[in-house]
């Protein structure tokens, strides 16, 4: 069920990559580096949360003006109200165009997402677990190398046979298998 979901998703971000790529070629070049800072919402009803965080992202523009490769780093704290806490890491890439002052732009990035715990780090059996970062976003340049960047995702952590021991979310006991959930961030972004 996952896999044709990610399976369907590969298949638009290809297909619109390759119209990108043959009805723009005379747009605006972007910049080779970017760097950037974020606000992070994450939507995890599996676990019964839906923390908010920061987080830092940098951009190399590999192939101009459509193929960068982007990474990025959150981070969730936890919270006295049950949060674990958790640290993704993303790194893949971004396909994209600005036209003006505006971007738009699809990623695919693999990466990970380890949880804390937070006062019971007992609660979750397995705490580090590989992850998939698909979606997209706009860019707003406000002026020439500032802008606003605004992203949309399904993260999808496989946490395998992991089952939660206690506490909201899903059936206590179960393996909570592979989950996708939404998550978006908004953000500031520095090029260079």
């Amino acid at each position: 069920m996952v896999i044709h979901k990610t399976s369907k998703a590969t298949l638009w971000f290809v297909f619109t990559i390759a119209v990108l790529g043959y009805a723009t070629p005379s747009l605006r070049a972007q910049d080779r580096f970017a760097i950037g800072a974020q606000v992070a919402f994450d939507h995890l009803p599996e676990l019964g949360e839906t923390p908010t965080g920061y987080g830092f992202r940098f951009t190399y523009a590999a192939y101009l003006p459509l193929i960068s490769f982007d990474a990025e780093l959150n981070s969730f704290p936890t919270h006295s109200t049950g949060n674990l806490g958790q640290t993704q890491a993303f790194f893949g890439l971004k396909a994209g165009t600005r036209v003006g002052h505006w971007g738009i732009f699809l990623k695919a990035r693999p990466g990970f997402g380890h949880f804390y715990g937070g006062a019971a780090p007992q609660r979750l059996s397995q705490r580090t677990n590989f992850a998939l970062d698909i979606g997209g976003g706009v860019e707003y340049y406000f002026v020439p190398h500032v802008g606003l960047r605004w992203d949309l995702s399904d993260v999808m952590t496989h946490f395998g046979s992991a089952i939660l021991s206690f506490g909201p979310g899903s059936p206590i006991g179960v393996p909570l298998g592979t989950r996708g959930n939404f998550q978006t961030t908004v953000g500031i972004v520095f090029t260079l």
